[in-house]
């Protein structure tokens, strides 16, 4: 993901998905500790697609996934297939703007839709849209003060 290679897997102590930066991995040690089942990991119940994860995770970090509505400007389009993938539904298309339908992980997201803020508004879940507001009215504050 965007130039880094990731080892996807488990910690020992919890039940969700880990991600370690490659390059940042030090003192790996081998143990005779059994694998656990990726059945019993929180997202794998049903077994791992790497694919599907990946265009989930856009930004390797844990927790949910979920449906995303947001509303885009039609020239950001490429960059949305780049960063999404094709599990991407695109809907009420006008001359300027397009709503857009992804399932993505919500952390992941809200780091994209500031990074993108200029060009999409993100409609929901609400939640998500009140943390976005909260983080984007934090950083023009910081750019307020003297």
């Amino acid at each position: 993901t965007n130039g880094r290679y990731y080892l996807i897997g488990n910690h020992i102590g919890f039940d969700n998905i880990s991600y370690y930066r490659i390059d940042r991995i030090a003192d790996i040690e081998l143990t005779d500790r059994p694998v656990r089942p990726a059945k019993e990991i929180k997202g794998c119940e049903m077994g791992f697609d790497l694919p599907q994860h990946m265009a989930e995770h856009i930004y390797m970090f844990s927790g949910e996934s979920g449906t995303v509505v947001f509303k885009a400007k039609k020239y950001i389009i490429n960059h949305i297939l780049d960063w999404f993938g094709t599990e991407v539904t695109f809907y009420n298309e006008n001359e300027e703007d397009v709503t857009v339908s992804v399932t993505v992980n919500l952390e992941a997201m809200k780091y994209w839709a500031m990074q993108y803020a200029n060009h999409i508004k993100v409609l929901s879940p609400r939640s998500l849209v009140e943390e976005i507001k909260g983080d984007l009215k934090k950083a023009v504050d910081m750019y307020d003060e003297e």
